[in-house]
C-alpha cells in the first residue's frame, strides 16, 4: 500500500475506544466513563468539532498519550446526540463515522486530548467502472456464504448490503455488519488502497465462512453425540424404574460396575471382548432369569483370574540356596536342579518353567520341598491333590452352560493365588484315575507341556489362558504308575529314603524343635540323647521317610507333658533305657549284630520303593 499524506488538515479532540472500531458510514452508541475522553466529547459538541476515534496498539495506554501508543488510522466521526448516565458516572453518546483519518501528532489543550489529522490519498482511486463493478459483485458473492452461514445478524441488514453500489461504503459497512474481530477491522480500516482493502475483506470473509463451517460440522457431530447419549439415559431411567416395579435389581447398574472392573483387569484383546460381549448380554437380561445367573457367574470369574497381574520372583541365588538348606537336610539332587533353573531364568531372562516330578517313596519330604522351593525362588504357592481324581472337568473345567458349573482345578488355583506366575504343587500325580467321565492323566497332557500351554483351554472360559509361567512341580511315589505320555513331559528326580545318618540329622535339626512347639514344651522340660535318636530310628520305625520317627518324638513329647502337669517329673530326658517304658518293646531287631556263619544259612537283599534291608534265608537240601 502506498499513501501520499500532506500536513495536518485538521486538530480535533480525539477519544480511544479499547478493542473498538468505528468504521465510516456506520453510527454507533457507546458509553464513556473517562475524564478525558468526556471532556473531549462535550468540546466538539459545543464548538460544533468532529471528533476522532482512535484504537490503542496495546490495552495499557499511559498519560500522557504519545504517537508511538495509538493505531496510525482512525475514524473521523460526528457526535450526534450526548445523554449523561443517571445512575454512574460518564455519558453514553451516539456518533456517525464519516471518514478515515490518518494520525500525525498529539497534542494537549486545557486537559483535552488534541490530535492532528490529514485525509488519506490513495493512488487507486481512478478504476474503471468495470474494475469497480467486478469488485461489488466479488464482494456481494461472498455475502451469500456469510449469511447462509448466519454471520449476519439479520436478513435485512444482508439485503441492504445488497442494494450498495458504492464499492468503498459496501466495503465498510461489511466489515460492521459482520461478526469480526476489532484487529481484523482495525486492519481494513488502515488499508487506504481499494483495491487492496477488497482482497483484504474477501480473504478475511472467505476464512471465517471456513472456520463457521467447520465450527457448524462439529456443533452437529456434538449435538448428535449428546442426542445418543440422552435417549441412552432416558431409555436406561425408564428401564430403571422398571426393574424397580417388577421388584427386581439393576442388571444395568451391575454391568457397569462388571465393564469398570474390566477395564481395571485389562486382559489381552480376545479376552476382553469374550467379556464384554458377555456383559452386553447381561445387561438385557432379567435378574429373575437362570442365565443372568450363569453369566453373572461367569463374568465374575473371568474378572477375579489374575490376567495381568505376576509375582515378583527372587533373584538372588545365594538367598535361594539359604532358604532351602534352611528347610531340608539332604536331597541334593533337588536342591541342585533348583538352583540350577534359578540360575539358568536369571541369565537368559526366560519366564517359562520346566516341569519336575519328585518321585520317591512316603514320607521323603517331596510336599514340603516343593513348599520350600516356593519360598526360595518368593512364588506364591497352591497344592492340587490328585490322588482318587477320576474326573477330566476336573482339570478342564465344565462348560458354564451346565449347572453347578465352575471353572477346573488348574484355573482355580492360580486364581487363589492372586498372580499368573505362582508355584503349583500336583501332589501325588502317580494315583490319577481313568473312569467313564474321562482319563485324568491325559488331561494333564496340555497342562504339563511347556509347547501346548501357552494356550491352556479351560471349558469354563472359552479363551486361552497361558500357563507357561506358571511353576508346575509334581510328586509321585512309583514313577511307573504314571503313564507314559505323562512320564515323558516331566523331569523327574528321584527322592531316595534317608540313611540312618540322614535320619538322625532330620530329627535333630527339624523334627524335635518342630514337635517342641506343637506340644508346648521348651528345649528344658524335654531332652533325647543321641543315642536314643539312634534306637528310634533302628528299633522303632521301618521307613524310607521319617514320618513315623517324628510320630515317635511326639509320643514322647505328649508324655512329657503328662508327667510334667501331674506333677510326676519337672522335665524329661529320654535316654536309651526310658524307651522300653515310655514306648513299649522294641518292634524291629537288629539283625547286623549277628556276623557268625552258620550251617545252611545265607544273607540276602531285599528292596523296594519304600526302602530294603538284609534277609536272613535257610537252605534246604532236596532231592
Amino acid at each position: 500500500m502506498e499513501n501520499d499524506t500532506k500536513e495536518p488538515e485538521y486538530r480535533l479532540p480525539f477519544i480511544i475506544l479499547n478493542d473498538f472500531v468505528i468504521m465510516p458510514g456506520t453510527s454507533v452508541h457507546f458509553d464513556l466513563k473517562k475524564n478525558s475522553s468526556v471532556a473531549a466529547v462535550n468540546y466538539a459538541l459545543e464548538n460544533n468539532y468532529d471528533i476522532f476515534v482512535v484504537t490503542p496498539k496495546n490495552q495499557k495506554v499511559d498519560d500522557p498519550v504519545t504517537l508511538k501508543q495509538l493505531c496510525p488510522v482512525g475514524t473521523i466521526a460526528q457526535v450526534r446526540q450526548v445523554l449523561k448516565l443517571k445512575k454512574e458516572e460518564g455519558v453514553r453518546i451516539l456518533i456517525d463515522g464519516k471518514k478515515r483519518g490518518i494520525l500525525q501528532g498529539v497534542s494537549s489543550y486545557e486537559d483535552i486530548n488534541m490530535a492532528d489529522i490529514t485525509l488519506p490519498v490513495s493512488k487507486n482511486d481512478n478504476m474503471t467502472d468495470n474494475e469497480i463493478d467486478a469488485r461489488l459483485r466479488s464482494v456481494k458473492s461472498v455475502l451469500q456464504g456469510c449469511f447462509s452461514n448466519k454471520m449476519i445478524p439479520n436478513e435485512a441488514a444482508y439485503e441492504t448490503l445488497l442494494k450498495i453500489n458504492n464499492l468503498e461504503l459496501l466495503l465498510d459497512l461489511t466489515s460492521e455488519s459482520v461478526a469480526l474481530s476489532f484487529k481484523q477491522r482495525q486492519k481494513i480500516l488502515e488499508t487506504i488502497d481499494l483495491s487492496e482493502r477488497t482482497d483484504l475483506l474477501i480473504s478475511i470473509l472467505l476464512n471465517e465462512i471456513d472456520v463457521n463451517r467447520i465450527r457448524g460440522e462439529l456443533a452437529k457431530k456434538l449435538k448428535d453425540c449428546v442426542n445418543k447419549n440422552q435417549r441412552e439415559y432416558v431409555l436406561r431411567e425408564q428401564l430403571k424404574v422398571i426393574h424397580e416395579e417388577l421388584g427386581e435389581e439393576n442388571t444395568d447398574t451391575e454391568g457397569a460396575l462388571y465393564e469398570q472392573r474390566l477395564n481395571e483387569v485389562n486382559p489381552s484383546d480376545e479376552v476382553k471382548e469374550k467379556i464384554q460381549k458377555e456383559i452386553n448380554r447381561f445387561k438385557t437380561l432379567s435378574y429373575a432369569s437362570s442365565e443372568s445367573g450363569v453369566l453373572r457367574n461367569y463374568i465374575e470369574t473371568m474378572l477375579d483370574y489374575p490376567w495381568n497381574v505376576s509375582g515378583k520372583d527372587n533373584d538372588d541365588l545365594n538367598k535361594a540356596i539359604d532358604r532351602l538348606d534352611k528347610d531340608h537336610y539332604g536331597l541334593l539332587d533337588v536342591k541342585e536342579r533348583i538352583v540350577d533353573y534359578l540360575a539358568v531364568r536369571n541369565l537368559s531372562g526366560r519366564k517359562d518353567a520346566p516341569i519336575l516330578c519328585l518321585v520317591g517313596p512316603p514320607g521323603t519330604g517331596k510336599t514340603s520341598i516343593a513348599k520350600s522351593i516356593a519360598a526360595a525362588l518368593n512364588k506364591k504357592y497352591g497344592r492340587i491333590a490328585l490322588g482318587g481324581v477320576r474326573d477330566e472337568a476336573e482339570i478342564r473345567g465344565h462348560r458354564k452352560t451346565y449347572i453347578g458349573a465352575m471353572p477346573g482345578r488348574i484355573v482355580s488355583t492360580i486364581t487363589k493365588t492372586g498372580v499368573n506366575n505362582p508355584l503349583i504343587l500336583l501332589d501325588e500325580i502317580d494315583k490319577t484315575g481313568t473312569a467313564h467321565k474321562g482319563d485324568t492323566a491325559s488331561a494333564l497332557l496340555e497342562v504339563l507341556d511347556g509347547e501346548q500351554n501357552k494356550y491352556f483351554v479351560d471349558h469354563f472360559f472359552e479363551v486361552p489362558v497361558d500357563l507357561s509361567s506358571v511353576l508346575f512341580i509334581a510328586t509321585a511315589n512309583d514313577i511307573a504308575d504314571i503313564p507314559a505320555p505323562l512320564r515323558d513331559r516331566m523331569e523327574m528326580i528321584e527322592v531316595n529314603s534317608y540313611t540312618e545318618n540322614e535320619k538322625y540329622h532330620i530329627a535333630k535339626q527339624y523334627l524335635i524343635k518342630k514337635q517342641l512347639i506343637k506340644n508346648g514344651l521348651t528345649g528344658r522340660q524335654f531332652h533325647i540323647t543321641d543315642e536314643a535318636i539312634y534306637i528310634l530310628i533302628r528299633n522303632y520305625t521301618k521307613e524310607a521317610g521319617v514320618r513315623n520317627l517324628e510320630r515317635l518324638l511326639s509320643k514322647l513329647m505328649q508324655k512329657a507333658a503328662r508327667g510334667i502337669l501331674t506333677n510326676e517329673w519337672k522335665s524329661l530326658r529320654v535316654t536309651p533305657k526310658k524307651l522300653k517304658g515310655l514306648l513299649g518293646v522294641e518292634r524291629y531287631s537288629d539283625d547286623r549284630k549277628d556276623h557268625s556263619d552258620k550251617v545252611g544259612v545265607v544273607t540276602g537283599l531285599a528292596w523296594t520303593k519304600f526302602g530294603g534291608d538284609t534277609l536272613n534265608i535257610e537252605v534246604n537240601i532236596l532231592d
